[in-house]
């Protein structure tokens, strides 16, 4: 790998950036990429938040899809479940985390010390992605002219400053997945789960079967999570696909109200219910899904 110092350099130049993209494309990227990539850029002195997990995905699916892991945020963390949870606003017009959170009247720009506030009282901090990163301006517009995947499109949940031991991945890809958990394992990290949904989805489907890759000290193994683990049966992706940023708003704010009518409750539900179990917090994902699905979980946010 080419020196990432000066690649992430004002002396480096967009062409030798685009160069090291296109040529670890061609190659194939590897978990020792990842690795080196994600411990460079870590930053130093971010705050420790001692228990956190991460939830998130990698994106890239090209669904119409709700926010899945920031809703399910809110419940884990009514839930007893330390959430440190690293994202942004999204990219190309679609409707990100952050931009939900903003929607939703978050403040998304808080510091280090803010964040370690929020963590330490609520079991929920929103870790802001560009207020930690301002090194990979570098990439943006080499990113956008290459104009397909390259490693900075996995790389994302890896990145979290708060670096959890654990962690819910959820990915577009069985190859992106195998990527992931092997980085994970290079990473050191404790106990992590890559879901990848058979319909191409980056989180656990309730219109599909979900592929697990599953890390637990320093061992892998795989399985498949179906929409019967959680005692109900799979639905059209119609019924649970996201909209513009004011439907996925709503929905939100639905379900976190306890009224949502539509089975987009089920798909958070779904997620938050697996979280609970690989956290040990319930004995099977159904009976999480069944303790968490009347519950009132909005003053969280509301």
């Amino acid at each position: 790998m080419k020196n990432l110092e000066y690649l992430f350099s004002e002396q480096a130049t967009d062409i030798e950036r685009m160069d090291f993209l296109l040529k670890m494309n061609e190659r194939g990227i590897t978990s020792d990429d990842v690795a080196k990539l994600v411990e460079y850029l870590l930053p130093k002195d971010f705050p420790k938040m001692p228990g956190a997990i991460d939830i998130c995905g990698t994106g890239g699916s090209k669904l119409p899809r709700i926010n899945t892991s920031t809703i399910s945020a809110f419940i884990l963390a009514q839930k007893g479940i330390k959430i440190a949870k690293h994202g942004n606003r999204a990219s190309s017009g679609r409707f990100g985390s952050f931009d939900l959170l903003e929607a939703l009247g978050f403040d998304i720009e808080k510091n280090a010390d803010q964040l370690k506030n929020d963590f330490d009282k609520q079991n929920l901090a929103f870790i802001f992605a560009p207020k930690f990163f301002s090194a990979l301006r570098h990439f943006a517009n080499v990113r956008k002219e290459i104009g397909v995947p390259t490693i900075f499109n996995i790389l994302g949940p890896l990145l979290n400053p708060a670096q959890p031991q654990i962690q819910i991945i959820g990915t577009n890809s069985e190859k992106n997945a195998k990527l992931l958990i092997e980085s994970c394992r290079k990473m050191k990290k404790k106990k992590v789960a890559i879901v990848t949904s058979k319909g191409g989805l980056d989180e656990i489907d309730i219109s599909n079967d979900t592929i697990v890759f599953e890390l637990n000290d320093g061992q892998i193994n795989d399985y498949i999570v179906s929409p019967e683990d959680f005692g109900i049966e799979k639905v059209d992706f119609n019924e649970i696909k996201g909209g513009d940023p004011e439907f996925n708003t709503k929905v939100t704010k639905d379900i976190l109200r306890g009224n949502c009518d539509t089975q987009h409750k089920d798909l958070i539900y779904a997620n938050s219910a697996f979280c609970l179990f690989f956290m040990g917090q319930y004995n099977s994902m159904k009976e999480a899904f069944c303790d968490i699905y009347d519950e009132d979980f909005s003053k969280m946010i509301l």
